[in-house]
């Protein structure tokens, strides 16, 4: 059986788990001393729910960048060229690459496909994936693709909240993927994670 993207995540997910519940969780048992009186429970309890929150919160922040890990091994595995978090100003110029600090540029793109990836190019002029494990509303903080438009868009999730094909200008050069469609999917092209390389790859070889 083929392993999934959502798998590998929960997998990751449920290993950071462990790890952290044996740094955090163990030790507050053997501070507590359990069995414990009453009077400890309360501490007890109120202790190991703000260490389960903290943890959890940690899990849902390193989700993101799990995913793009996880991408970013297809693409080197099937030997695609690109740059990853790659800094563009407001016409769709590049000025950096992995830097966390954007100061007047624009937009930070999760990865950008092709060759020769340089500052001073156009986005335009090369492949966009954006990856976002939950969509909801945040695929809306890519529309400026919309308007410096690549030579393909792909929207990368693992859920089934991305937006309908019509909101979201769904196109030959505009796509989205994911392996958890909408019962009622209405995207144009529904492709899953099979489809990506073949998706790169086309666009490269016209």
């Amino acid at each position: 059986m083929q392993t999934t993207i959502t798998s590998q995540l929960t997998q990751i997910k449920n290993e950071r788990r462990l790890e952290k519940m044996n740094e955090r969780i163990i030790p507050i048992f053997q501070k507590y001393n359990i069995p414990i009186d009453n009077e400890n429970m309360v501490a007890f309890m109120n202790e190991l729910y703000d260490t389960n929150i903290s943890i959890n919160n940690g899990l849902l922040s390193k989700g993101g960048a799990d995913f793009e890990n996880i991408i970013s091994h297809k693409l080197n595995n099937n030997g695609i060229s690109f740059r990853e978090q790659v800094v563009i100003d407001e016409n769709g110029i590049i000025k950096a690459f992995n830097t966390t600090t954007i100061e007047e540029c624009f937009h930070k793109v999760d990865f950008v496909v092709g060759e020769n990836i340089e500052i001073g190019r156009s986005i335009e002029e090369f492949m966009v994936l954006s990856c976002k494990t939950t969509c909801r509303e945040r695929w809306k903080q890519d529309d400026w693709s919309l308007v410096t438009k690549p030579k393909k868009y792909i929207l990368l999730t693992v859920s089934n909240d991305y937006p309908p094909s019509a909101k979201f200008q769904e196109s030959e050069t505009r796509k989205i993927i994911t392996e958890n469609p909408k019962k009622r999917d209405n995207r144009v092209y529904k492709l899953n994670y099979d489809s990506l390389i073949s998706e790169i790859t086309e666009l490269v070889e016209r």
